[in-house]
C-alpha cells in the first residue's frame, strides 16, 4: 500500500498538536504499508533540514517541501478577502508549486490513498486520481469560530466574521468529497452532522505516545509551580494565556506570592514575551523536551475560552500524572470524568481555587495524578489508533460505531 499524505505544514519536530497528530499518524501507518509520500508547505526554505531528519525516522518515508513565505501567504489572505468565497486559510496556504507538484506525484506513483491535513488541504486532494481520500479535519471549525467570536477585536473581529461566513459551507463540502473525514471527539462528530456533513466523520481522538511519556525517573514536583503547555502562534492559545495572566494568575499570587506560572511552547509574541519575570511569571519558550517540565509542576493548567476537540496538552499532562485544571472548552473533548485527573472551572474565581487546591495538597495531587494517568493508559494509548487509520486508508470504515476511544 502506498499513501500521499499532503500537508500544510511540515510535521517534524513533532511540536504542537498538529504536527503530533500528523507524525503519530505516519509512525503508526509506517510499519503496515509498502511507503509513505509526504507533501509539504514550509515557511522557510532552512526546512527542508528537518524534512531529512524526518525521513531517516522511517525507512520507508520520503519528504518532499515547497516553499511558500509567510509574506506571500498574507498577500494572498488579503486578496482573498474580496476575490472569493472560500475561506481565508485556504487563500493563505494556496500555492500553484504545491498544484502542481502533488499533480506530478499522482501521475508518477500509483498511490492507493491520499491523506489530507485539515480543510486547507482539501482543494489539493480534490482532483488527484486517487482511488481512497481521507480528510483528517481534526476539529469543527464552525465550532470553533462560534467560540472565538465574542474574545475578537480590531481587525481580527472583522477577519473572523468573514472566515466564520465562509467556512461552514466549505467544511460541509469537504465532507462530502472524501470517502471519510476524521476528528478528534464526539462533541466535533455531532457538530458537523447537525451542520449536515455529506459523508462520513469517524472519531480518532489524539493519544499519547506512552513508550516516550514513561514514569520512569520521575522529577520530585516542585508545589509552587503551574505550568501552560502549547503553540503560542495558536490564537486560542494565546487567548488561553492572556485570561489566565490577567483574570486568573493574580488570584493564585495574592494567596500564593512564591508561586511561579511557566509558559512552555514555540513562537512565543512579543507581548508573551514581555511577561517574562512579572509577578512569577516565566516565559520559557521553546525547548527540546516538554517532559521534565511537566514533571516537575504541580499542576497545568488548560484555561481554554476557544477552541474544540482535544487537547493534547491536558493528553500529555496526565500521561506524566500531572494533574490538570481546564475550563469546560478544554475538557470536553476528553474521554474522562471529571476529578479524575483533571478539575474543571470557568470562573476565574473557581479556577484559582482550584489551581490553590494542587498547589497546597500534595496528596490530593498525587490522587489526581495517578487516576489521570490511568485514564491515558486504558483510552489514549496512541498504538490503539493504527487500526481504524489503516482501514480508512484502504476504504473501509469502522463498523455500526464510529468512535474509536478504545
Amino acid at each position: 500500500m502506498k499513501i500521499l499524505f499532503l500537508t500544510p505544514r511540515l510535521p517534524y519536530p513533532p511540536a504542537g498538536g498538529d504536527k503530533v497528530t500528523v507524525y503519530s499518524h505516519i509512525r503508526l501507518l509506517s510499519p503496515r504499508v509498502d511507503s509513505i509520500h509526504v507533501l509539504s508547505l514550509i515557511e522557510h526554505p532552512g526546512e527542508t533540514e528537518y524534512a531529512r531528519d524526518f525521513e531517516a525516522e522511517f525507512p520507508n518515508l520520503t519528504v518532499e517541501t515547497v516553499h511558500l513565505s509567510r509574506n506571500r501567504s498574507r498577500l494572498n489572505a488579503a486578496l482573498g478577502l474580496a476575490s472569493s468565497s472560500l475561506p481565508l486559510q485556504v487563500h493563505y496556504y494556496r500555492s500553484s508549486r504545491f498544484v502542481r507538484r502533488a499533480a506530478e506525484l499522482a501521475r508518477e506513483t500509483a498511490f492507493d490513498a491520499c491523506y489530507a491535513h485539515l480543510v486547507r488541504m482539501a482543494p489539493y486532494a480534490r482532483t488527484l486520481p486517487i482511488p481512497v481520500k481521507v480528510l483528517c479535519m481534526t476539529d469543527c471549525l464552525t465550532l470553533r469560530y462560534e467560540r472565538s467570536a465574542p474574545y475578537a477585536a480590531g481587525m481580527a473581529r472583522h477577519v473572523e466574521r468573514i472566515e466564520r461566513k465562509r467556512i461552514t459551507p466549505f467544511e460541509i463540502r469537504c465532507t462530502g468529497e472524501f470517502h471519510a473525514s476524521i476528528v478528534v471527539s464526539e462533541v466535533d462528530r455531532r457538530r458537523l452532522l447537525a451542520l449536515g456533513a455529506r459523508g462520513p466523520v469517524v472519531v480518532v481522538p489524539f493519544g499519547v505516545d506512552l513508550g516516550k511519556f514513561t514514569l520512569e525517573n520521575d522529577e520530585p514536583r516542585d508545589p509552587d509551580t503551574v505550568a501552560f503547555l502549547g503553540n503560542l502562534h495558536s490564537a486560542p492559545n494565546r487567548d488561553a494565556v492572556r485570561y489566565f495572566v490577567d483574570q486568573i494568575w493574580p488570584r493564585i499570587r495574592q494567596r500564593k506570592p512564591d508561586a511561579r506560572f511557566q509558559v512552555i511552547g514555540i513562537n512565543a509574541p512579543d507581548w508573551v514575551t514581555r511577561l517574562h519575570g512579572r509577578n512569577g511569571v516565566e516565559i520559557v519558550g521553546a525547548v527540546d523536551d516538554v517532559r521534565p517540565y511537566l514533571r516537575r509542576a504541580a499542576c497545568t493548567v488548560c484555561p481554554m475560552r476557544i477552541g474544540a476537540g482535544i487537547q493534547t496538552k491536558n493528553l500529555e499532562s496526565l500521561a506524566l500524572k500531572t494533574p490538570v485544571v481546564s475550563t469546560r472548552v478544554g475538557f470536553e473533548g476528553l474521554d474522562a470524568p471529571e476529578g479524575d485527573g483533571v478539575l474543571v472551572a470557568d470562573s476565574p474565581h473557581e479556577f484559582a481555587e482550584q489551581v490553590l487546591w494542587f498547589l497546597t495538597d500534595a496528596a490530593e495531587r498525587e490522587r489526581q495524578g495517578m487516576a489521570g494517568r490511568r485514564i491515558i493508559e486504558q483510552r489514549y494509548d496512541w498504538n490503539t489508533r493504527a487500526p481504524v487509520l489503516y482501514a480508512l486508508l484502504t476504504g473501509e470504515l469502522p463498523g455500526a460505531g464510529v468512535t474509536t476511544t478504545s
